[in-house]
């Protein structure tokens, strides 16, 4: 065996040995690499669902921070709506009860005014009367002589009646001016001695007649003018009869203005606070609704943010283990190609160190070799 060959063998046989664990090295750490890459897969994915787990867990935290806040706005909104309403009722009783009382002072002391008119009235028409009814009896002894009707004698009858004329006979100037001309006459007959006479007789019948005659036309003229009296008094009761009417007219007018302002202001007044207490609650309504549809808002936010955070979540674990596996692959193959490369080379070496030495050998044997 030449003794070249014995090297170059032992040459060859390091270098497979060399390539041979420079590809077994590559295979081990390709698997290390696929095993990393597995672990830090695992790891992505577990942190992208934990990271979904905590997004989801801070939508419900969050959601029902938005629905205790509007709960609240419930609650506290009712509780405003009944201080409202109760405040408006006080309001309202505090207005009845002032017009109650307004309304029964108006009406106390306008029949007070009117009571007094009235018995203004009736005194000053007592203060009438008596003249009053003196020219109605006026009248009525006129009506009489004049056979005209009357109440006590509705269908009237014969003027000069004998009732008539007996009145007349009755009335105290007639009686007195009748007693006086007799006297005198008496007093004349007895003084020329003929006291009793036929002549004193006649003297007593034609002064009689006389007297008569004229005496009946004052009479008349006194009816007359008693009846006048008794119209102008019966105009001025009429008057006052108006006037205490007009009088009560204004007082019970005013009463009933009173009152009707009274109601009227006080329906004003209602209307107002009614009208108020109507915007107030509509404002609460208002900002009731308004929180509540924020608050329905916002939850629908906080969970649509919730599921995308978790999808967002899931998808970068996934995207991350997708490429753990990527890196894991290519790395597997650039160790494994490595450890292939480096046994080639290896090998190649031992090949190219061998034939090296066999072309030395074959030099030195024909003297050709370099020194």
């Amino acid at each position: 065996m030449p003794g070249w060959l014995i090297p170059a063998i032992v040459g060859l046989g390091g270098g497979i040995f060399k390539g041979l664990n420079a590809k077994n090295a590559g295979k081990a750490l390709g698997t290390a690499a696929m095993k990393a890459g597995a672990l830090k897969a695992g790891a992505a994915t577990k942190a992208g669902k934990i990271q979904a787990k905590a997004a989801k867990k801070g939508g419900k935290v969050q959601v029902k921070g938005a629905r205790g806040a509007m709960d609240a706005i419930k609650k506290y909104g009712q509780k405003a709506i009944g201080a409202q309403t109760q405040y408006l009722d006080k309001q309202v009783n505090v207005l009845r009860d002032a017009e109650s009382r307004s309304l029964a002072d108006v009406t106390k002391y306008g029949n007070l005014a009117k009571d007094r008119l009235e018995l203004a009235g009736t005194e000053a028409k007592g203060y009438y009367e008596p003249y009053r009814t003196v020219g109605e009896s006026a009248v009525y002894s006129m009506a009489d002589l004049y056979g005209l009707a009357t109440p006590e004698n509705p269908n009237g009858g014969p003027g000069l009646s004998d009732e008539a004329i007996a009145a007349w006979e009755r009335s105290p100037d007639y009686v007195w001016a009748r007693d006086q001309a007799i006297k005198a006459a008496d007093r004349s007959a007895a003084a020329r001695g003929g006291l009793r006479g036929g002549g004193h007789q006649r003297e007593l019948v034609e002064l009689g007649e006389g007297l008569a005659t004229k005496n009946f036309q004052n009479y008349i003229g006194r009816l007359s003018e008693l009846a006048g009296m008794g119209e102008r008094v019966a105009g001025n009761l009429s008057n006052a009869s108006l006037s205490t009417g007009g009088n009560v007219a204004t007082v019970l007018g005013n009463i009933g203005g009173g009152r009707a302002e009274l109601i009227s202001d006080t329906g004003g007044k209602l209307s107002g606070v009614y009208g108020a207490t109507g915007d107030d609650l509509a404002a609460i309504y208002g900002d009731i609704g308004s929180g509540i549809a924020v608050g329905r808002a916002s939850i629908g936010d906080v969970k649509a943010n919730a599921l995308k955070q978790a999808a967002g979540f899931k998808a970068s674990g996934i995207l991350s283990s997708a490429d753990a596996f990527a890196e894991a692959i290519t790395g597997k193959a650039n160790a494994q190609a490595a450890g292939n490369v480096a046994a080639g080379n290896v090998l190649g070496t031992a090949v190219s160190d061998a034939f090296n030495n066999y072309a030395f050998n074959n030099a030195l044997k024909s003297g050709t070799a370099a020194v």
